[in-house]
């Protein structure tokens, strides 16, 4: 929700333009968290920095396009919310129902 304003709207004057770009920023603002974490054997890692950035916008920019839908067809930040917690909470579902049973 950082860069989805009417602001960013104005200044591009096109909100699906506003919406693109918001949708690329979220996605390099990920970029930090793969690239100094990540390692060997890790889903879009890479030793080159702009791989990485590459795999985060290719991977990232279509949910951020998803959720930036989502928030402007409900207004519901409270349901964008729990979407994105959802989206990063389900694939180690099965790896915690596997640690807690």
């Amino acid at each position: 929700m950082l860069f989805r304003s009417s602001r960013l709207t104005a200044w591009l004057q096109s909100p699906l333009a506003a919406i693109l770009l918001s949708c690329v920023l979220f996605a390099l603002i990920h970029w930090p968290g793969l690239y100094l974490r990540g390692g060997p054997g890790v889903d879009g890692w890479s030793p080159d920095p702009l791989q990485v950035a590459a795999f985060t916008i290719a991977t990232l920019s279509p949910l951020a396009i998803m959720v930036s839908v989502l928030w402007a067809r409900t207004r519901s930040l409270l349901l964008v919310v729990l979407v994105h917690g959802a989206i990063d909470a389900l694939p180690h579902t099965a790896e915690m129902i596997q640690i807690f049973r």
